[in-house]
């Protein structure tokens, strides 16, 4: 339960937009790998099944990007090209 505030803001700030799944979201430690993922996972129930909207995982690779590997300016690209 280290995260449940995490947990709690993110699915509250994933309804602002509609639907959870659709904002990038990264659990961040002060050292380690972070995990990036869209709001509440990646949908494997769904997969093959071309229902789910592959924006939010783009940001959150691009989160990975610019946080956990320190390559702003590939970050940048992910984001323009959502944009």
């Amino acid at each position: 339960c280290g995260n449940i505030f995490g947990d709690i803001l993110s699915d509250e700030a994933s309804m602002l937009v509609g639907s959870l799944g659709m904002l990038p979201s990264a659990s961040i430690g002060e050292s380690g790998p972070g995990v990036f993922e869209p709001c509440h996972g990646s949908a494997p129930d769904i997969a093959g099944e071309n229902k789910a909207n592959p924006l939010a995982m783009i940001l959150s690779a691009a989160m990975m990007l610019r946080y956990d590997l320190d390559r702003p300016d590939e970050a940048q690209l992910l984001e323009d090209a959502v944009e």
